[in-house]
């Protein structure tokens, strides 16, 4: 039996290792976990480690147990001028730069003050980003803006056309493009200030809105992955200047509006959506798709997903409209069953014992919820309790499991011992364990167990009690010396 149970173990191990493409089970923070609001736009790692939660109402600096909010506070000197963050960057000699609704700011690290930018003071700066050169580049009220620190200079770059600059990246090449809300991606040379245009609608179907909100290149330089308003995802080969669109539209066969993109793995992009979370494979073009679920509380805590930071540790961290910061970790290497109200999950939240059969089941006992078996192969559940069969189980609180070929031995915490059929899951024959077999009034059953020998025995609160296959029953019996 040790041997069974180890296997199953390692079955669940292994299975759930092999699956770390896909989103298991996320980690949820929210306001009742210190967090400043739970409308979450941007995130970031810094030197140190530290996380960094942009939201609507304050900067929050996360050390893995607690959360410091940063707030504009006018009675405060060195305080952030506006809490209503919108973008985080990193330089790379460690300096954090904050994009508010009401300028830039430098974070002044040993002060833990703020100092804002003179020429971004009162506009919305957005998608700040560091130039391989060291540079800081964003959005101002939808201008392109190049600022050097170290001279303390900047430029405003012409826009492309008579459109709204929406988002922009720096590609691992070096090169940078820009989106726009007519449906336009450009490639910006900046020596030259010159553009070369490329039309993300010009074969598409089906066309409600142009507008592009969000630009990610891929880390081999070859791919630009572009979400859209109500278009999905739009896929760009930047060798050849041609798009391709992808996950047009939600399960529900909604337009899908794209928020945000993280590579986590050479083939994997992340995707981020008011419908959820979307895992696409690059090599297999094949995506998953992991939403909220009700009552769970490792699911995501919301479907409207807004930003990614992909951590030192390979973490993902997802910040929410609605629903905080979810965390999900690559180190899962168990796989989580647990009671969600109204799906076919583990029934119960009290287990007290878990056993193997021979057919490749995985039985749990609880004791708040009856008895559930798993199906190791199909990964389903099936819950036995008092009312699942004209002649259910005796009890909903059992507390020991013994696997007997095709028959499976329940102890009950005060019903006595329940022999079940696996193959038709109906109840064989109800046995007494108590003063005698006669007697009705069952003691505590603590723990049931198999010998080696194939002796049978159930742990009570009034001692060891042993099955005897010639009577039928259950009698006391003296432990004097035993091999287990």
């Amino acid at each position: 039996m040790k041997t069974t149970l180890l296997s199953c173990i390692l079955f669940l191990f292994f299975q759930s290792y092999s699956l770390l493409a896909i989103p298991g089970s996320f980690r949820q923070y929210q306001v009742g976990d210190g967090l400043s609001n739970n409308n979450i736009t941007c995130c970031l790692q810094d030197r140190h480690g530290f996380m960094w939660f942009g939201t609507r109402d304050g900067l929050n600096r996360f050390d893995g147990y607690s959360f410091r909010i940063f707030r504009n506070d006018p009675d405060r000197e060195g305080s952030i001028g506006n809490s209503w963050v919108l973008a985080i960057a990193m330089d790379r000699n460690g300096q954090l730069w904050i994009g508010t609704h009401m300028g830039v700011y430098r974070y002044k690290e040993k002060e833990e003050s703020f100092e804002l930018l003179p020429f971004t003071d009162g506009m919305a700066a957005r998608n700040l980003q560091v130039s391989p050169e060291g540079e800081l580049w964003f959005l101002l009220d939808d201008k392109l803006v190049r600022y050097n620190d170290a001279l303390g200079v900047h430029k405003v770059y012409a826009d492309p056309d008579d459109s709204t600059l929406t988002s922009f990246c720096i590609s691992s090449t070096g090169q940078y493009w820009l989106t726009t809300s007519a449906g336009l991606l450009y490639r910006m040379d900046i020596e030259k200030g010159e553009y070369r245009k490329f039309d993300l609608f010009e074969h598409s179907a089906d066309i409600n809105s142009k507008v592009l909100l969000t630009v990610y290149p891929d880390r081999q330089g070859d791919k630009i992955f572009v979400g859209t308003l109500t278009h999905g995802v739009k896929v760009f080969d930047m060798q050849t200047g041609r798009y391709r669109d992808l996950l047009r539209y939600d399960p529900e066969q909604a337009e899908l509006l794209v928020k945000d993109f993280v590579q986590v793995s050479a083939e994997e992009i992340w995707i981020a959506t008011e419908s959820g979370l979307y895992v696409y494979h690059m090599d297999t073009e094949e995506y998953i798709h992991t939403t909220k679920r009700k009552y769970d509380p490792y699911s995501l805590s919301s479907n409207s997903l807004h930003a990614f930071c992909l951590d030192r540790e390979g973490g993902v961290w997802i910040g929410t409209y609605s629903g905080g910061v979810n965390y999900y970790s690559p180190l899962q290497l168990f796989t989580r069953y647990y009671a969600v109200a109204g799906e076919h999950t583990l029934k119960g939240d009290l287990v007290h014992d878990i056993c193997t059969d021979e057919n490749g089941y995985l039985w749990v006992a609880t004791e708040d919820a009856g008895l559930n078996r798993l199906d190791l192969v199909k990964g389903e559940f099936r819950n036995y309790h008092i009312r699942s069969l004209p002649d259910g189980l005796s009890q909903n609180n059992i507390h020991g499991l013994v696997p007997d070929g095709d028959q499976l031995w329940v102890g009950t915490l005060s019903n006595g011992i329940d022999l079940l059929h696996i193959p038709t899951g109906r109840i064989l024959k109800r046995y007494t364990v108590g003063k005698a077999p006669e007697n009705k009034n069952n003691y505590v059953v603590v723990i049931m167990k198999k010998l080696r020998n194939g002796e049978l025995l159930a742990g009570t609160e009034k001692g060891v009690y042993m099955y005897h296959p010639d009577k039928d029953q259950f009698s006391f019996f003296i432990l004097v010396s035993l091999s287990i």
